[in-house]
Order: C-alpha cells, then sequence, then structure tokens
C-alpha cells in the first residue's frame, strides 16, 4: 500500500490520539485535615461527610495530622470512606512526634487504579537511628503500583513543624538515596503540608534546594491553600525528575466553598480544616 503525506499525517496523529486516549490518569492529593480526629469523625457527622468525599475524589489522597490514639476512630474513618467507595483502601504511618503531640499520616486510595502494601511501606524513624533526627513528624512512605502499566512509584508524605519547616525541608532531599536503596525505583513523590511559606520558610529557596535539573516543584510560591484570608503555599508538591514526566501540568486546590454547599450543611470553611486539598494529576 502506497501511503501520501496526508495519509501519513492523519495515521500519525490518529495513533497519537488513540494512546492519549488509553493512558491512565491519577489524581494524587495532599491534605492536611487539622487536628483530625474524633470530633470530626465521629461527633461532627456533616464534616466527615465532606472529608470522605473530598478523599473518594482522588486516586490517592495523602492526609496529614490525624491526631486520635483510639483505633476505633480510625476505623470509623475507614468504615464511612468504604461505604462510599468500596474500591479504596487506607495505608498508615506509625504514630510519630518529638513532642508530647503525636500524630500519624495516612494514604488513601483506589484499588481499582493502584496498588500498595502496607507491610512493605514505612515510617522513615523505623530505620532512622540519629540522635538529633530530622524530622519532628516522621515522613511516611509507600511505593505505588499503577495497575494498567505496571509503573511503580514512591510517594513521601510529611507534616513539618513550622518552626523547623527549613531543616526539614532539607531532610526530605537528604533521603533520597536511602528510598532509593530500599525501594529501587527513584520515581519519588513528595507531598503534604511543607509549612512552606510565610515566617516558616524562605520560598525563593526552593528553587536553590530542589533545582529543574533534578526535580519539579509542581505547586508553585504563587498558589494559595490556606482557608484564611493570607496567601500562603504552604502546602506543596515535588517530584523527582524520573516521575515529573509523568505529570499532566494540572495542579490545583481545591476550594471548599466552590466545591460544597456549606451554608446548607451548617459548616464553616474552617471548620473542616485550615488548609485546602492541593492535586496533580499524572498520566501514566
Amino acid at each position: 500500500m502506497r501511503f501520501t503525506k496526508k495519509k501519513f499525517v492523519f495515521l500519525f496523529y490518529t495513533a497519537i490520539l488513540i494512546v492519549s486516549l488509553n493512558a491512565e490518569s491519577l489524581k494524587i492529593c495532599t491534605f492536611n485535615v487539622e487536628r483530625f480526629g474524633k470530633t470530626k469523625i465521629i461527633d461532627r457527622p456533616h464534616i466527615l461527610d465532606v472529608i470522605t468525599d473530598i478523599i473518594i475524589g482522588f486516586d490517592i489522597i495523602c492526609i496529614q495530622e490525624f491526631r486520635s490514639k483510639d483505633p476505633s476512630v480510625m476505623e470509623a474513618l475507614n468504615e464511612a470512606v468504604q461505604a462510599k467507595e468500596p474500591d479504596f483502601e487506607l495505608i498508615y504511618g506509625e504514630r510519630s512526634g518529638t513532642s508530647s503531640q503525636k500524630e500519624q499520616n495516612l494514604i488513601f486510595f483506589n484499588t481499582a487504579l493502584v496498588k500498595a502494601d502496607q507491610a512493605q511501606a514505612y515510617t522513615y524513624s523505623d530505620i532512622n537511628e540519629q540522635s538529633d533526627p530530622w524530622f519532628a513528624y516522621d515522613p511516611f512512605i509507600a511505593t505505588f503500583t499503577e495497575i494498567e502499566t505496571g509503573e511503580m512509584f514512591n510517594v513521601v508524605t510529611i507534616h513539618t513543624r513550622p518552626s523547623r519547616a527549613t531543616e526539614e525541608i532539607e531532610g526530605l532531599k537528604k533521603i533520597i538515596p536511602e528510598i532509593v536503596d530500599r525501594t529501587g525505583d527513584d520515581d519519588i513523590i513528595f507531598l503534604g503540608d511543607f509549612n512552606a511559606d510565610g515566617s516558616y520558610y524562605d520560598e525563593e529557596t526552593l528553587d536553590d534546594l530542589f533545582p529543574p535539573d533534578g526535580f519539579k516543584i509542581i505547586v508553585e510560591n504563587d498558589n494559595d491553600s490556606t482557608v484564611s484570608d493570607y496567601l500562603f503555599a504552604y502546602d506543596r508538591i515535588i517530584t523527582t525528575n524520573p516521575f515529573c514526566g509523568y505529570y499532566s501540568g494540572d495542579y490545583q486546590t481545591l476550594v471548599f466553598s466552590e466545591e460544597f454547599d456549606l451554608a446548607t450543611l451548617g459548616i464553616e470553611e474552617d471548620e473542616i480544616s485550615d488548609h485546602y486539598p492541593v492535586w496533580a494529576e499524572f498520566t501514566f
């Protein structure tokens, strides 16, 4: 069969369209739920309803600042999520904190699209023997596999202590060799409440710490992830260069009042959290 130039161009772009339509897309989110525990999960069902709707709206969502010591509270949260979307599972890190205040990192994920193993996930302090730890609340690290393509990647989520934000953000970069050595994969996405703005952190130094030849800073300095009237880009998503190739170019902040009829529910935005969820899309 003889191909004309027009036929070749048509077939070429048709092939691109088919690949694009078949590509799997993941929305990966970070959400600091302020003082997350019994009050918002057990005592305030309308707030729980909003939070669970947010959770099932993403394919992977990392939640910081879970504080309850009572296992039944986490179980109630998981049951509420699975009642709405049975395909979702929960993995979680160890309780940690260098003061009397302890927290856990949670990750919910859609098992129809990705898989992860709680037994393989770990909290960084499990293997860190430093007497002077880098982190007030230890990062939680989980390896995911995108089911359709088999691509593997590491998710690292953290809530930095505001007074230590500079040291802890630098600490994230320092643990990369250990993550790669342990998992065998340098596809890494860091996300969480970095407190990377305002009086806590000089945001102009972020580009120097995570330069473009090795990293992609997805959530930029002009983003606002706080419910307050002030503009702060506390919550960040950063990838290593191997993983940034999957980034679709789309990241957004989910503003509660734009997504939910809070007046009907009788809820103010800051009753849900003082942070908005921030998410990015990745195509495999």
